[in-house]
């Protein structure tokens, strides 16, 4: 689907699936920003080509490139990336990127260039780690700016499974949370080679990424995570403190098996639960941010819980029965 000079264009509740090359596509030389809102792309570049499936170049002069409520997945092709942009022009590009799922690609998010500024928001960059190799790619977001006019604004992601959690190229001005605006991203368990990288900035430009959740409450784990200037002195420093402790999440590892989910991920907007224990247990689903949606006792043995109004994405449940707690994720679609 090629994009041409165009600030106007909407592409809206499509599916793309099994193209040879990318699915959405804009010229480098031509100035577009599309509107490509709740598509569901999926299984593209069967060529096996180094293509994003959403694959854009220059914005068009004082418009905004929307990017909101796909889910971008790969299957196939190892070389298939998630959303690129590119911009080799002094004219500014501005890209809003927002509640997308961006799973099972070589990469998730990556803008590159100059003079592109990207508001990052409330996604999913899960497993993205196909790239056989990890030096060329298997970054959840890679942001590579050819000066310091590339400025990212990253909030309320989760961005767990890849090779790279963010990596940070060349130059930059990347905002990933302050005191007085907290990140509240989720990063964690992106690793390569058997070394954890939650974050790697492999520049001289400092990152700001106070209030964000990094798997752990260990500061000494959290450090070994990130690559910056405490690992070389050519390198810009990372400021991650304070950060989201581990009870934000509540995520926990329980081998009682007295409640079964199914199927996960979530279909039909309707989660099945099965209590074993054919007793009350307490039920309570909230967000990964640990906004509580659901709270409800029942003895049943089937149990459902209805989810039609609630937005895609990852969730928890956390049951109790007696003295037992077990914390599961789910993924609503």
């Amino acid at each position: 689907f090629p994009t041409r000079r165009s600030s106007d264009l909407t592409i809206q509740n499509c599916y793309f699936h099994d193209n040879q090359q990318s699915a959405i596509l804009s010229a480098a030389n031509a100035y577009s920003s599309p509107k490509i809102l709740n598509n569901r792309l999926y299984n593209n570049d069967l060529s096996n080509g180094n293509f994003p499936q959403i694959n854009l170049g220059v914005g068009a002069t004082n418009d905004t490139i929307y990017i909101v409520g796909n889910t971008i997945e790969g299957l196939e092709s190892n070389m298939s990336g998630g959303i690129g942009i590119m911009n080799i022009y002094s004219s500014p590009t501005k890209i809003l990127v927002k509640q997308n799922i961006i799973k099972n690609n070589r990469y998730g998010f990556s803008p590159m260039g100059n003079k592109i500024s990207a508001i990052i928001l409330d996604n999913q960059l899960i497993n993205n780690n196909l790239e056989t190799n990890p030096n060329n790619g298997g970054s959840g977001i890679s942001i590579y700016g050819t000066d310091t006019s590339m400025y990212a604004y990253i909030r309320n992601n989760v961005i767990t499974g890849n090779l790279w959690g963010i990596t940070a190229i060349f130059h930059h001005k990347i905002d990933m949370g302050t005191i007085d605006d907290m990140g509240n991203n989720f990063i964690f368990n992106n690793e390569n080679s058997g070394i954890k990288y939650d974050l790697y900035n492999n520049s001289a430009d400092d990152i700001f990424a106070i209030g964000n959740y990094w798997g752990t409450s260990d500061s000494a784990e959290i450090e070994n995570a990130i690559v910056h200037q405490t690992d070389n002195a050519n390198y810009g420093k990372v400021y991650y403190t304070p950060f989201l402790p581990s009870t934000t999440l509540k995520e926990k590892t329980n081998t009682t098996s007295y409640i079964q989910i199914y199927p996960n991920p979530i279909l039909h907007n309707k989660i099945n639960l099965y209590n074993t224990t054919k007793e009350q247990i307490n039920i309570t689903l909230y967000s990964v941010y640990g906004q509580i949606y659901k709270q409800l006792q029942s003895n049943n043995e089937h149990i459902v819980i209805d989810v039609n109004n609630l937005p895609k994405g990852i969730y928890f449940i956390q049951s109790t029965w007696k003295h037992e707690q077990v914390v599961s994720k789910i993924i609503i679609q």
